[in-house]
């Protein structure tokens, strides 16, 4: 009987004295498709007076009421800005009965590979849906069935685990952007790895080979720091997952790195680092670059699901101490354009009296 009478809390502004829960009355209740001419006495199936006293209060108070079924597509949102490949993020939002959203069929190949059907790794369609599950998924599935019958608590209660689990690695990514965005700041002044005026390596004037590359070896060292702290920040979006995921992608890590391999990400950096091994950096800044921005959108897409995460939380009652970050500066580094050089101000020269 509380689930029946669940939806009466999002009830407000009722008329004092004109809402009332009581039972059935005989006459009423014989009017149903049974018959109940042999019941002389109906048993009540009201539940105990706190709750129905609460119930009419709240159906007449002018509070906020929260709805899970508009939380839901926020929460949903933000845990799939954490998902690169398209068919896995669009399968956060499945039934745990329902198969995942595949990719298309591989070309023939004549190796002796296995084909089998690739389904997400973070999802288990079996009946240990929740024990063999990525946690983020299974919470997922838990806050959608919860939205289902609007219980507001059973809701926040799974949108605080998945936003809780979710957290550090939201931190790893801001941190390992700031490093870089840094970086690339102090870096992007006139003569400078970012120049945006004249963007040249010194190894298109000296050999490398050369004794006298010494400049060479500088812009070396600073190319190597950019590669490092952008290898950082590509594995900064990694999904934390437990031991058994973990297990199963290891089985097949070659068809899901192939899943997750774009150009402008994966590519790049490959290429970069190649060229560095080779003191090959014509085109250093531009893969860079490219890397870079490619990053920097979904770490925009993050922000702006995060940024959303509370907005139909009326009531205020969070479950979770989480900080939106609202003041975050989000701007996109440009290249186009240097650092201003800040120097100190001269000294205005001493006046005698």
């Amino acid at each position: 009987m509380d689930v029946v009478l669940a939806p009466l809390r999002f009830l407000r502004h009722l008329e004092v004295g004109t809402y009332c829960i009581r039972d059935a009355s005989f006459e009423e209740a014989n009017a149903s498709h049974t018959s109940w001419d042999h019941v002389g006495i109906i048993t009540s199936q009201l539940p105990s007076d706190t709750l129905l006293n609460e119930l009419i209060q709240s159906g007449t108070s002018n509070g906020l009421v929260d709805f899970p079924s508009e939380m839901y597509p926020r929460v949903l949102s933000y845990a799939q800005s954490f998902e690169r490949y398209i068919p896995f993020k669009l399968a956060m939002d499945l039934p745990r009965h329902e198969v995942d959203i595949s990719p298309a069929p591989p070309k023939q190949c004549y190796r002796p590979y296995v084909r089998r059907t690739l389904q997400s790794p973070f999802r288990d369609t079996s009946l240990t849906f929740f024990e063999n599950s990525h946690p983020v998924e299974a919470a997922l599935n838990s806050a959608k069935e919860a939205c289902e019958v609007e219980d507001v608590d059973r809701f926040k209660f799974c949108r605080a685990r998945i936003l809780e689990y979710l957290e550090p690695q939201y931190q790893r990514i801001m941190t390992a952007s700031s490093n870089l965005v840094d970086f690339i700041k102090r870096n992007k002044r006139p003569g400078d790895l970012f120049d945006a005026e004249s963007i040249k390596c010194s190894c298109n004037r000296v050999s490398w080979r050369s004794s006298s590359a010494a400049t060479c070896d500088w812009d070396l060292h600073i190319m190597a720091e950019a590669s490092v702290l952008l290898d950082q920040y590509a594995k900064s979006f990694r999904r934390d997952m437990p031991l058994r995921i973990q297990i199963e992608i290891r089985k097949q890590k070659k068809q899901i790195d192939g899943l997750y391999f774009q150009r402008d990400r994966e590519g790049a950096l490959i290429d970069l680092n190649r060229d560095i091994e080779l003191c090959s950096c014509d085109e250093f800044v531009s893969l860079f670059k490219c890397a870079f921005e490619h990053m920097e959108k979904q770490r925009q897409e993050i922000r702006e699901a995060r940024k959303g995460l509370f907005t139909f939380d009326c009531a205020n009652d969070r479950q979770t101490d989480i900080d939106l970050e609202s003041l975050r500066c989000d701007d996109f580094v440009d290249f186009s354009v240097n650092e201003p050089l800040y120097c100190p101000l001269a000294l205005p020269s001493l006046i005698e009296w």
